[in-house]
């Protein structure tokens, strides 16, 4: 079951944040792949298939993860983009930086 938690960032911060979420990802990513590495090596010279496939589809499941998790993080950029443009286009018509909300911008975690 995936649960949504939002947290609140200044939005000048956001690209920040975005790069922290997305290395936290990249050693998720760089652990999954050592540790299947391993396992399948282990299960190669053990001749167990049934493990070698286990930790293929274990793998799999690993990175459908954490590809969701770098959507998010682009979805949140797209947010802040938005946010930017309409920010340039409210300065232009007279409004102040205080008035705008970024519609997008929160930093979705799934478990």
């Amino acid at each position: 079951m995936k649960a949504n938690i939002t947290y609140s960032v200044e939005a000048e911060r956001i690209p920040e944040e975005v790069v922290r979420i997305t290395e936290v990802e990249l050693d998720r990513i760089r652990r999954e792949i050592d540790n299947t590495s391993e396992a399948m090596s282990d299960a190669l010279e053990t001749d167990n298939v049934l493990e070698l496939r286990r930790r293929l589809e274990e793998f799999g499941r690993s990175i459908a993860r954490i590809n969701d998790r770098f959507l998010e993080a682009s979805h949140i950029l797209a947010g802040y983009i938005n946010y930017l443009n309409n920010g340039s286009e409210k300065e232009e018509a007279g409004g102040s930086e205080d008035d705008l909300l970024p519609d997008e911008v929160s930093a979705s975690e799934n478990e």
